[in-house]
């Protein structure tokens, strides 16, 4: 629920707002205060979206709450409640944006209106920022694709030179990797992942592989490509996995076990993190239009 404080010196007044079954409509009395000291009180302990107040307070009257009150919520949604017919409380009302400026003595009904007008400003303004953050979230994602379609790319171009299949120490400087591997036992380090990645492998299997100390190869690897060897495993897996997808009659658990990854639920997982969308995403998107000629 929406939460809300209430701030008015005279008794009847409060007791009378107390007295709206304010959580029937979706609002949240969080306190009511007897002046304005009180009520910033309450606004630093709860934090309220909705401050109803009047002006004429002692110790702090209301137009110098919400000043206060905005320091500590900059959006929460103030409405001025008085007696006074004063028209330069209005325009400082509007001046602190105020949503509106209500005269006393008032109808309940008129104060609940002007309640959930602010409440509907409130669930506007969310909605609003859910809606940015998602678009802030699709455009990294998208980034994310392309930066990893570049990546890709490079590895096509390595294999198309025919530098991923080991045949010698001197035209394999990429070795699957998007990057120049001039370290020998780096080199037969990444042709072993290119040739076994579909099987269970390790760290400690490729280091036994070429008679290494599998920390002492952990480093190397890092210093030589600027990836861990888990890093290196995966972008080969997927990079085969992204080949596969473009065969329609295999299933993505199928593609998952293919490229020696067992759990289909952690394939999507790792692929979404990968590329920004999930395997039947990126059939979807990616391979099927480049199959039809889009």
């Amino acid at each position: 629920m929406i939460r809300m404080v209430i701030a008015d010196d005279e008794l009847l007044i409060r007791q009378g707002l107390q007295s709206i079954s304010w959580s029937d409509y979706g609002i949240e009395l969080a306190g009511a205060a007897a002046n304005g000291i009180e009520a910033l009180e309450m606004v630093r302990s709860v934090m309220p979206s909705i401050l109803l107040t009047d002006i004429r307070m002692p110790g702090l009257d209301g137009l110098k709450l919400i000043r206060a009150a905005k320091e500590i919520v900059p959006d929460i949604k103030s409405i001025l409640l008085t007696g006074y017919q004063d028209f330069s409380y209005a325009q400082t009302a509007i001046h602190l944006r105020a949503i509106d400026y209500i005269l006393k003595p008032s109808d309940p009904k008129e104060i609940i209106e002007v309640v959930l007008k602010a409440k509907k400003q409130i669930e506007k303004e969310e909605q609003e920022k859910l809606e940015r953050e998602n678009y802030l979230r699709q455009i990294s994602c998208m980034q994310d694709i392309v930066r990893n379609a570049v990546m890709v790319r490079k590895l096509d171009a390595a294999q198309d030179d025919g530098r991923c299949g080991g045949e010698t120490e001197t035209d394999a400087d990429t070795d699957c990797s998007p990057y120049p591997v001039r370290n020998a036992v780096i080199r037969q380090v990444l042709d072993y992942i290119s040739k076994n990645y579909m099987k269970d492998i390790t760290l400690l299997s490729v280091a036994q592989h070429v008679y290494m100390n599998h920390i002492y190869l952990s480093r190397l690897i890092k210093k030589e490509t600027g990836e861990n060897f888990l890093e290196i495993l995966t972008r080969i897996r997927l990079q085969k996995a992204c080949e596969l997808l473009g065969e329609p009659d295999l299933k993505t658990y199928e593609v998952a076990e293919m490229v020696g990854i067992k759990d289909a639920g952690y394939f999507s997982q790792v692929f979404r993190k990968y590329f920004g969308m999930t395997p039947s995403e990126y059939r979807e998107n990616v391979i099927q239009p480049r199959q039809s000629g889009m």
